[in-house]
């Protein structure tokens, strides 16, 4: 078996710190060094969602998250003008999502959109951004969610995007009272489920079942339709 690169590590010790740290200054070229940074940090990412899976409250997994943060931001620092600057601000929404700060993983995915006006470059920060504040419920936003889906909307050529895209946008036009658009939102949504492995058990989910059979949607909160659902990390499905 070959042997995994060294920007490929899935824990991340001090001495995985340290070791790191050398060989990226070890790199020759700025553009290998931001490649071995972003790829780093992915890997860690990748490592904490696996264990929050497993178990949310794994020591293992905050440590995992503090590394791709870490990394990020020193992928900003190091590189402030990289064409990849949208992509690290997103992974670090995705870092201080599943940590429960809310309002800094709100930010940076807002500074990823802003980042990549007039580029060739695209993220998923629009998508992050309408999941988190429909899965935790972050009402004040609502209406800011509603309105970066329509000016990020992008072609959906993956079932699992179509059916986020889609369910996000149905709770958030029923929340707004929009029924009719709400209720064809939620069934297109539940169209993609045909051709995605999507969690069937979330909240998301039943609300999205619920809206489309009955047109009306419970809140999240509703604790007497979410007794045997599981919590969700709003990045875990996000491609």
């Amino acid at each position: 078996m070959a042997k995994r690169p060294w920007y490929a590590r899935t824990t991340w010790t001090e001495t995985d710190r340290t070791e790191v740290l050398v060989r990226l200054r070890e790199t020759v070229g700025a553009n290998e060094q931001a490649a071995c940074l972003r790829k780093q940090a992915a890997h860690l990412l990748a490592q904490a969602r696996k264990l929050g899976r497993r178990n949310p409250a794994d020591a293992g997994r905050d440590q995992l998250l503090a590394g791709a943060r870490e990394l990020n931001e020193l992928f900003l620092n190091w590189f402030p003008d990289s064409a990849d600057r949208a992509y690290a601000l997103t992974a670090l929404g995705d870092v201080e999502a599943p940590s429960g700060n809310d309002d800094a993983a709100l930010d940076h995915y807002r500074a990823a959109l802003a980042a990549q006006v007039d580029s060739t470059r695209s993220t998923n920060a629009h998508l992050r951004f309408a999941m988190l504040v429909v899965e935790r419920e972050l009402t004040p936003h609502f209406a800011e969610a509603l309105q970066i889906l329509a000016a990020h909307a992008q072609p959906l050529i993956y079932p699992l995007e179509q059916y986020q895209h889609c369910g996000a946008r149905a709770l958030l036009l029923a929340s707004a009272g929009q029924r009719t658009h709400a209720l064809l939102c939620a069934q297109d949504a539940l169209a993609a489920t045909r051709y995605a492995a999507i969690d069937e058990n979330t909240s998301f989910h039943h609300r999205l079942v619920q809206l489309s059979e009955t047109g009306s949607v419970k809140p999240a909160s509703d604790t007497s339709d979410n007794r045997n659902m599981k919590p969700k990390d709003p990045t875990h499905d996000v491609p």
